[in-house]
Protein backbone atom coordinates (compact mmCIF):
# COMPACT_ATOMS: atom_id res chain seq x y z
CA UNK A 1 0.00 0.00 0.00
CA UNK A 2 1.24 3.68 -1.37
CA UNK A 3 0.09 7.12 0.26
CA UNK A 4 0.01 9.85 -1.27
CA UNK A 5 0.04 13.39 -0.04
CA UNK A 6 0.39 16.75 -1.39
CA UNK A 7 1.83 19.56 0.93
CA UNK A 8 2.31 23.06 0.96
CA UNK A 9 5.72 25.03 1.59
CA UNK A 10 4.76 28.11 3.94
CA UNK A 11 8.31 29.25 4.34
CA UNK A 12 8.13 30.03 0.78
CA UNK A 13 4.40 32.11 1.60
CA UNK A 14 2.91 29.29 -0.13
CA UNK A 15 -0.74 28.25 1.66
CA UNK A 16 -2.01 25.30 -1.15
CA UNK A 17 -0.16 22.64 -2.06
CA UNK A 18 1.15 22.33 -5.55
CA UNK A 19 -1.04 19.99 -6.97
CA UNK A 20 -4.44 18.66 -6.00
CA UNK A 21 -3.89 15.38 -4.44
CA UNK A 22 -6.60 13.66 -5.35
CA UNK A 23 -6.12 14.58 -9.27
CA UNK A 24 -2.34 13.47 -8.87
CA UNK A 25 -3.22 10.06 -7.41
CA UNK A 26 -5.62 9.63 -10.34
CA UNK A 27 -3.15 10.44 -12.98
CA UNK A 28 -0.34 8.35 -10.85
CA UNK A 29 -2.33 5.22 -11.03
CA UNK A 30 -2.96 5.26 -14.79
CA UNK A 31 0.86 5.38 -14.82
CA UNK A 32 1.80 2.48 -12.71
CA UNK A 33 -0.95 0.63 -14.20
CA UNK A 34 0.36 0.99 -17.46
CA UNK A 35 4.08 0.03 -15.74
CA UNK A 36 2.72 -3.12 -14.96
CA UNK A 37 -0.16 -4.19 -17.03
CA UNK A 38 -1.23 -7.53 -15.11
CA UNK A 39 -2.14 -5.72 -11.64
CA UNK A 40 -5.14 -3.70 -11.60
CA UNK A 41 -4.43 -0.24 -9.42
CA UNK A 42 -7.26 1.13 -6.38
CA UNK A 43 -7.20 4.49 -5.74
CA UNK A 44 -8.47 4.91 -2.08
CA UNK A 45 -10.15 8.51 -1.78
CA UNK A 46 -9.07 9.40 2.00
CA UNK A 47 -10.33 12.80 1.47
CA UNK A 48 -11.98 14.05 4.88
CA UNK A 49 -13.80 17.03 3.47
CA UNK A 50 -15.65 15.60 0.59
CA UNK A 51 -13.76 16.66 -2.57
CA UNK A 52 -16.01 15.42 -4.99
CA UNK A 53 -13.53 13.44 -6.92
CA UNK A 54 -15.37 10.97 -7.64
CA UNK A 55 -17.80 13.83 -9.82
CA UNK A 56 -14.42 15.65 -10.81
CA UNK A 57 -13.07 12.55 -12.75
CA UNK A 58 -16.51 11.92 -14.52
CA UNK A 59 -16.60 15.66 -15.72
CA UNK A 60 -12.67 15.44 -17.02
CA UNK A 61 -13.08 12.16 -18.38
CA UNK A 62 -16.50 12.26 -19.94
CA UNK A 63 -17.83 9.11 -17.63
CA UNK A 64 -20.74 8.62 -14.94
CA UNK A 65 -19.36 7.12 -11.64
CA UNK A 66 -21.44 8.30 -8.82
CA UNK A 67 -20.64 7.85 -5.53
CA UNK A 68 -23.46 6.94 -3.96
CA UNK A 69 -23.55 4.21 -6.26
CA UNK A 70 -20.02 2.11 -5.94
CA UNK A 71 -16.99 3.63 -3.60
CA UNK A 72 -16.79 4.31 0.19
CA UNK A 73 -20.57 4.56 0.78
CA UNK A 74 -21.92 1.36 -0.37
CA UNK A 75 -18.48 -0.59 0.91
CA UNK A 76 -19.61 0.86 4.48
CA UNK A 77 -23.24 0.18 3.69
CA UNK A 78 -22.71 -2.79 3.71
CA UNK A 79 -20.75 -3.88 6.52
CA UNK A 80 -18.35 -5.94 5.08
CA UNK A 81 -14.39 -5.59 4.86
CA UNK A 82 -12.10 -5.16 2.58
CA UNK A 83 -11.04 -7.65 0.58
CA UNK A 84 -10.53 -8.04 -3.24
CA UNK A 85 -14.08 -9.23 -3.89
CA UNK A 86 -15.44 -6.00 -2.09
CA UNK A 87 -13.36 -3.77 -4.44
CA UNK A 88 -14.66 -5.78 -7.42
CA UNK A 89 -18.29 -4.83 -6.40
CA UNK A 90 -18.42 -1.73 -4.70
CA UNK A 91 -15.67 0.33 -6.75
CA UNK A 92 -16.03 2.28 -10.24
CA UNK A 93 -13.21 0.99 -13.01
CA UNK A 94 -12.29 3.98 -15.00
CA UNK A 95 -11.72 4.66 -18.32
CA UNK A 96 -8.07 3.30 -19.20
CA UNK A 97 -5.94 5.82 -20.77
CA UNK A 98 -3.78 3.03 -22.74
CA UNK A 99 -5.68 -0.03 -24.31
CA UNK A 100 -2.64 -2.50 -23.03
CA UNK A 101 -2.72 -1.05 -19.07
CA UNK A 102 -4.09 -2.56 -16.08
CA UNK A 103 -7.59 -1.39 -14.83
CA UNK A 104 -7.33 1.62 -12.64
CA UNK A 105 -10.06 0.97 -9.87
CA UNK A 106 -12.11 4.21 -7.65
CA UNK A 107 -13.13 4.10 -3.84
CA UNK A 108 -14.25 7.40 -4.12
CA UNK A 109 -14.96 9.05 -0.78
CA UNK A 110 -18.81 10.47 -0.42
CA UNK A 111 -19.18 13.98 -1.35
CA UNK A 112 -20.62 15.25 2.03
CA UNK A 113 -17.92 16.58 4.75
CA UNK A 114 -19.65 14.40 7.58
CA UNK A 115 -19.94 11.14 5.32
CA UNK A 116 -16.55 12.13 3.68
CA UNK A 117 -15.11 12.16 7.50
CA UNK A 118 -16.71 9.20 8.70
CA UNK A 119 -15.52 7.23 5.57
CA UNK A 120 -11.60 8.38 6.52
CA UNK A 121 -12.21 6.72 10.30
CA UNK A 122 -13.77 3.57 8.88
CA UNK A 123 -10.63 3.02 6.39
CA UNK A 124 -8.51 3.74 9.22
CA UNK A 125 -10.14 0.72 11.17
CA UNK A 126 -8.93 -1.31 8.64
CA UNK A 127 -5.63 0.16 7.19
CA UNK A 128 -4.03 -3.30 8.01
CA UNK A 129 -6.38 -5.40 5.76
CA UNK A 130 -5.83 -2.52 2.99
CA UNK A 131 -2.49 -3.29 2.97
CA UNK A 132 -3.14 -6.92 2.74
CA UNK A 133 -4.49 -6.60 -0.49
CA UNK A 134 -0.89 -6.04 -1.39
CA UNK A 135 -0.38 -8.89 -4.19
CA UNK A 136 -3.83 -9.12 -5.59
CA UNK A 137 -3.64 -5.20 -6.34
CA UNK A 138 -1.75 -1.97 -6.10
CA UNK A 139 -3.42 0.37 -3.58
CA UNK A 140 -2.66 4.17 -3.65
CA UNK A 141 -4.24 5.96 -0.93
CA UNK A 142 -4.85 9.85 -1.63
CA UNK A 143 -4.21 12.18 1.86
CA UNK A 144 -5.52 15.66 1.06
CA UNK A 145 -6.03 18.30 3.29
CA UNK A 146 -3.89 18.19 7.10
CA UNK A 147 -3.84 15.09 8.18
CA UNK A 148 -6.46 13.68 10.95
CA UNK A 149 -5.78 11.08 13.43
CA UNK A 150 -7.29 9.00 11.19
CA UNK A 151 -5.20 9.59 8.14
CA UNK A 152 -2.23 8.70 10.47
CA UNK A 153 -2.98 5.08 11.06
CA UNK A 154 -3.59 4.60 7.17
CA UNK A 155 -0.01 6.33 6.80
CA UNK A 156 1.64 3.66 9.32
CA UNK A 157 0.28 0.79 7.44
CA UNK A 158 1.80 2.36 4.43
CA UNK A 159 4.99 0.80 2.74
CA UNK A 160 5.23 3.87 0.60
CA UNK A 161 4.84 7.76 1.02
CA UNK A 162 4.96 9.58 -1.47
CA UNK A 163 4.57 13.39 -1.14
CA UNK A 164 4.61 16.04 -3.56
CA UNK A 165 6.03 19.28 -2.53
CA UNK A 166 6.73 22.17 -4.32
CA UNK A 167 10.03 22.95 -6.57
CA UNK A 168 12.74 25.10 -4.70
CA UNK A 169 12.61 28.37 -6.76
CA UNK A 170 16.23 29.53 -7.94
CA UNK A 171 17.47 32.88 -8.50
CA UNK A 172 16.40 34.09 -12.06
CA UNK A 173 19.00 34.98 -14.21
CA UNK A 174 16.26 37.11 -16.40
CA UNK A 175 14.17 38.63 -14.17
CA UNK A 176 11.15 39.74 -16.83
CA UNK A 177 11.18 36.40 -18.03
CA UNK A 178 10.83 34.58 -14.66
CA UNK A 179 8.31 36.75 -13.80
CA UNK A 180 6.49 35.74 -16.54
CA UNK A 181 6.95 32.10 -16.04
CA UNK A 182 5.80 32.45 -12.42
CA UNK A 183 2.56 34.19 -13.87
CA UNK A 184 1.86 31.45 -16.25
CA UNK A 185 2.65 28.62 -13.66
CA UNK A 186 0.08 30.53 -11.46
CA UNK A 187 -2.37 30.50 -13.97
CA UNK A 188 -2.37 26.54 -14.41
CA UNK A 189 -4.39 24.73 -11.46
CA UNK A 190 -0.71 23.31 -10.36
CA UNK A 191 2.19 24.50 -9.69
CA UNK A 192 5.85 22.76 -9.91
CA UNK A 193 6.45 20.03 -8.46
CA UNK A 194 8.45 17.58 -6.81
CA UNK A 195 7.44 13.83 -6.31
CA UNK A 196 8.95 12.05 -3.51
CA UNK A 197 9.09 8.75 -1.26
CA UNK A 198 11.62 8.81 1.14
CA UNK A 199 14.28 10.97 0.44
CA UNK A 200 14.70 9.58 -3.31
CA UNK A 201 12.98 11.99 -5.85
CA UNK A 202 10.98 10.28 -8.12
CA UNK A 203 9.89 13.07 -10.70
CA UNK A 204 9.68 16.27 -11.17
CA UNK A 205 6.74 18.25 -12.45
CA UNK A 206 5.97 21.55 -14.38
CA UNK A 207 2.17 23.13 -14.37
CA UNK A 208 -0.73 20.80 -15.53
CA UNK A 209 -3.75 21.45 -15.36
CA UNK A 210 -5.64 19.42 -12.45
CA UNK A 211 -8.73 18.43 -15.17
CA UNK A 212 -5.77 16.80 -16.92
CA UNK A 213 -4.42 15.19 -14.29
CA UNK A 214 -8.36 13.60 -14.40
CA UNK A 215 -8.50 12.77 -17.73
CA UNK A 216 -8.94 15.42 -19.79
CA UNK A 217 -6.54 15.50 -23.13
CA UNK A 218 -2.88 17.05 -22.47
CA UNK A 219 -1.59 19.74 -24.69
CA UNK A 220 1.84 19.62 -25.81
CA UNK A 221 3.70 21.32 -22.67
CA UNK A 222 1.69 18.95 -20.29
CA UNK A 223 2.89 15.98 -21.57
CA UNK A 224 6.21 16.70 -20.00
CA UNK A 225 4.88 16.73 -16.61
CA UNK A 226 2.84 13.79 -17.94
CA UNK A 227 5.99 11.79 -18.69
CA UNK A 228 7.48 12.41 -15.82
CA UNK A 229 4.76 10.51 -13.90
CA UNK A 230 5.60 7.56 -16.13
CA UNK A 231 8.81 7.77 -15.58
CA UNK A 232 8.19 7.48 -11.55
CA UNK A 233 5.54 4.69 -12.34
CA UNK A 234 8.15 2.65 -13.89
CA UNK A 235 10.94 3.63 -10.87
CA UNK A 236 7.78 2.51 -8.54
CA UNK A 237 6.99 -0.74 -10.68
CA UNK A 238 10.63 -1.97 -10.22
CA UNK A 239 11.05 -1.56 -6.77
CA UNK A 240 8.00 -3.09 -6.09
CA UNK A 241 9.76 -6.16 -8.48
CA UNK A 242 7.00 -5.56 -11.14
CA UNK A 243 8.18 -6.39 -14.66
CA UNK A 244 8.12 -2.97 -16.65
CA UNK A 245 8.29 -3.19 -20.39
CA UNK A 246 9.58 -0.60 -23.16
CA UNK A 247 6.65 0.65 -23.87
CA UNK A 248 5.62 4.20 -23.46
CA UNK A 249 3.26 4.33 -20.39
CA UNK A 250 0.02 6.35 -20.77
CA UNK A 251 0.86 9.42 -18.82
CA UNK A 252 2.65 10.37 -22.22
CA UNK A 253 -0.13 10.04 -24.27
CA UNK A 254 -3.68 10.55 -23.14
CA UNK A 255 -5.63 8.53 -25.41
CA UNK A 256 -10.02 8.84 -25.87
CA UNK A 257 -11.26 7.11 -22.77
CA UNK A 258 -13.32 4.12 -23.46
CA UNK A 259 -17.02 3.71 -21.80
CA UNK A 260 -16.78 3.21 -18.09
CA UNK A 261 -17.87 -0.58 -16.63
Amino acid sequence: MMTLRSIADPDAGQDAPPVECGALAVALAHAVAAADSGVSVLVIDADATGSRLAQRVGDAAGVDAPPAQRGLSTLIAVGGGFDPGSVERHCWELPRRNADAARVLLAAAPSHPRGAAHAVEWLAERAEQIAALHGAMTVLVSLPGPLAAAHRELLAAAARQLVASPVAAAEPANRPQATLTAARARSASARPCELRCGGAVLARMGPVRTAVLLGRRARRRERVALDALTDAARQLAAERGLSTSGDPAPGSDLSEPEAAR
